[in-house]
């Protein structure tokens, strides 16, 4: 179990150590392919699952790996076929008894689930649905350190359980609810998978979209790269999941609409209302006072019709005059700079001339805002030609006048 010519390992933890410059291309292999067998001692290395020994009847500190290894010969598919073929008809395990995992894959390293496994098996199992699980980088993902040979990695489990502990060959016999504690799930309850290859819709937009609809025994797999989605869940959950599918993999269209008069920062939280989770995109141009809403037809509908509602709401007018007369208190005097006034307590009257008719309204520097005129406005000084006032303040204007802001 002492390895030569590697001062790395004071041990052999693992049947791949003899072929690790095989691995790291320091040395081509004797053959392509070839079988071993290992004495191991789980004691060093970063994932030999030592904190597993001791808590079941397979985690041993040391063990014999037996190992067929490819080295540019057969692959997944053979691997798969061949491991099962020897299980089921060499050695007589009955199928039902044996389960397989498959890598889930893992978004944050940005590695895809390992669906070509995922395919083999099927052809495989006699109930897909229920004897292949999906595994997490930590159960399915192989890897001896931070660097060098690693990948998704797939297994093969049997369960040696008497019947009336196993899932599915219930016998000893109970009340629905303490099956339902014991084993997770409502008697008679089962599960299917299903695989979407989707047209138009990102995997990840769609399963952001339908996780709420699957049930607590449910799993979602998604598959950038391919465009692809694996689901597992009961029946009736899965139906649900499938019909949310084909709403979501469809394509969409973008509407561009003109605003007017409404700030697209007061319209965003009923806009984000309408939009389809996790698919509909809504992009504003202040400049240009357009907004482009991206999302499926009968969606668009919907927001134009709203966005146009809102807008007009907002109409503003915009009211010009001259300032025929400018008030101020005996202190001051003309020529003093203006921004010096909004820190005091002053009350500035302006007198303005539209169409003839005179118009006044009061400006008070320390609340910024018109006491007799339209609300919360900030007139500056400085372009003070320019003033917004209200209907009120005007008399019997027409309805181009009816609102300011």
């Amino acid at each position: 179990m002492v390895i030569k010519d590697d001062p790395t390992l004071m041990f052999t933890n693992a049947g791949m150590n003899q072929f690790k410059d095989i691995f790291l291309g320091n040395q081509p292999p004797v053959s392509r392919r070839i079988a071993n067998s290992q004495k191991c001692l789980r004691v060093t290395g970063k994932h030999n699952d030592l904190e597993e020994v001791g808590h079941d009847t397979y985690h041993h500190t040391m063990f014999e790996m037996l190992g067929n290894w490819s080295f540019g010969d057969y692959f997944k598919k053979e691997a798969i076929e061949w491991g099962w073929e020897f299980l089921t008809r060499e050695l007589g395990i009955p199928e039902d008894r044996l389960y397989v995992t498959v890598y889930e894959g893992d978004k944050d390293d940005g590695i895809p689930p390992d669906l070509e496994s995922f395919e083999h098996w099927k052809n495989c199992c006699s109930d897909a649905d229920r004897q292949i699980i999906f595994g997490s980088k930590k159960d399915t993902f192989w890897e001896m350190g931070d660097t060098g040979p690693c990948g998704p990695c797939s297994e093969i489990h049997a369960d040696l359980r008497d019947a009336y502990e196993r899932k599915g060959n219930v016998v000893k016999v109970m009340t629905a609810v303490e099956y339902e504690r014991a084993y997770g799930k409502k008697f008679g309850e089962r599960k299917e998978t299903r695989t979407i290859r989707l047209t138009y819709a990102k995997p990840s937009n769609v399963v952001n979209a339908i996780t709420s609809l699957k049930s607590d025994l449910g799993k979602i797999v998604a598959d950038e790269s391919t465009g692809t989605i694996i689901i597992t869940d009961t029946p009736q959950s899965l139906n649900i999941i499938l019909e949310a599918i084909k709403e979501l993999d469809r394509p969409l269209e973008t509407l561009v609409i003109d605003i007017n008069y409404a700030r697209f920062g007061d319209m965003k939280n009923y806009l984000n209302e309408l939009i389809t989770p996790g698919v509909g995109q809504i992009i504003s141009d202040d400049r240009s006072g357009k907004v482009v809403v991206y999302d499926f037809p009968q969606r668009l509908a919907r927001i134009k019709n709203l966005l146009q509602e809102l807008d007009e709401q907002s109409r503003q007018v915009l009211i010009t005059g001259e300032i025929i007369e400018v008030e101020i208190g005996d202190k001051f005097q003309s020529g003093i700079e203006w921004e010096k006034f909004k820190s005091r307590n002053l009350v500035f009257s302006f007198t303005l001339d539209l169409d003839n008719e005179e118009v006044t309204a009061l400006f008070s520097p320390k609340t910024n805002e018109i006491e007799k005129g339209s609300e919360s406005l900030e007139p500056t000084l400085e372009y003070a030609y320019m003033l917004l006032i209200n209907r009120d303040e005007v008399g019997e204007a027409d309805d181009e006048l009816s609102q300011a802001i």
